[in-house]
């Protein structure tokens, strides 16, 4: 059985809080569960530049470009009913 694709998420640890990267990782290990949602696999890593944890692949991309493209299909569609070409 293949083993499944996962995003590796770093954070460089000159730029971000220990504490800041625990509260992302703990917060997504607790919201995991939910069916809507990427799941946080377990356990936070570290390197010397780095802090990391490994989620879920999503293969279409994040959130945000799904909600541009929704956004920009609404606009053409009002534009059309108003008449704009």
């Amino acid at each position: 059985m293949p083993c499944p694709a996962v995003a590796l998420k770093l954070l460089r640890r000159d730029s971000v809080l220990r504490t800041t990267f625990l509260r992302e990782f703990c917060v997504g290990r607790c919201v995991s569960s939910h069916p809507g949602l990427l799941q946080t696999l377990a356990g936070p890593l570290q390197t010397p530049r780095h802090f990391a944890f490994a989620q879920e692949y999503a293969p279409y991309g994040d959130l945000s470009g799904m909600l541009k493209e929704r956004v920009r299909r609404v606009g053409k569609k009002r534009g059309l009913g108003l008449g704009w070409e």
